[in-house]
Parts: C-alpha cells; structure tokens; sequence
C-alpha cells in the first residue's frame, strides 16, 4: 500500500490570550517539514493552527462532549478518526519533545497506524500558560509522577 502521510500537530501549553511561545515554536517546524514536503497536509491543535502559514485540513479545537477536559487522548482520537476518514496510513508527528511527544507516540502506536516522528529540537516551555504543568520541565515531570500515582489529570 502507498504511503499517504498526513502532518499531526498537538498544542502545547494553553494561553487564553494567544498561542503561545511553545505553540508558535512548533508552529514553525510545521512549516519548516511543509516547504520541504508540500503536498503533506496537516491535523492541528487550534493554537498551532492559529501560527502556520498553511491552512491545516483539519483543526482539533475542543472535547467532542461538553464540559469534558480537553487532553492528548482526546486530540489524538480526533485527529485519527479524520485521518483515517481521509484515507492516511501514515502520521507525521509534532509534538513539545519534553514527555509530550513520547506519551502522543505511545497513544497513536494504540490506533494501530504506521508514525513517524517529526524532529523539533529543543521546543521552549509558556512560564505564562494557564495549565500549571507546562510551565516548565520540573513542572512537567511532577504532573507526570502525579498522574501515574492518582490517575488523574488537571483542568
């Protein structure tokens, strides 16, 4: 089967005001992996969306229900479902490399899809985002020692 690849871009560190500085960061490795490869479509998190030069076919905004905590799994089931409606076989993931990116890859290997990881170099933290544990690599590492211990995530 030919490879049909398609661009998953997965937001990093929500700001209510804006992207971001990760968000812009990784913005600019989509375009950088779209100029070399430009018939390559894209899947993005809202506030990467919101920085490409190039509309992605499809933006991950929101939890599909109401009310519900907008996480990694959640963007990565939608962005499968249209991928795969699309008839992609392969994901070109973009993803904040610090635990982000490892998780999203251990998510999408899940779906049973052939990925492939985009190479971001270091991908700076929001010390202003409203989700504590993006603030910083310490940060990041304590909410990842907390959900394994209770299970649960952060609103």
């Amino acid at each position: 089967m030919k490879e049909k690849e398609v661009i998953v871009g997965l937001s990093f560190a929500f700001k209510k005001d804006g992207p971001g500085f990760s968000n812009e960061a990784l913005a600019k490795i989509i375009d950088r992996e779209q100029i070399k490869n430009p018939n390559t479509p894209s899947i993005l998190g809202v506030e990467i969306a919101a920085c490409v030069k190039r509309k992605p076919l499809f933006i991950i905004s929101r939890h599909r229900k109401y009310g519900r905590y907008f996480d990694s799994e959640e963007a990565i089931d939608q962005a499968i479902s249209y991928a795969k409606r699309r008839g992609f076989n392969v994901i070109k993931l973009v993803a904040h490399p610090f635990l982000h990116r490892q998780k999203c890859w251990w998510l999408l290997k899940k779906y049973d899809i052939n990925v492939k990881i985009v190479k971001t170099g270091w991908i700076p933290f929001d010390k202003d985002s409203e989700q504590w544990y993006t603030r910083g690599p310490v940060r990041c590492l304590l909410y990842v020692f907390l959900q394994i211990m209770t299970g649960r995530r952060s609103r």
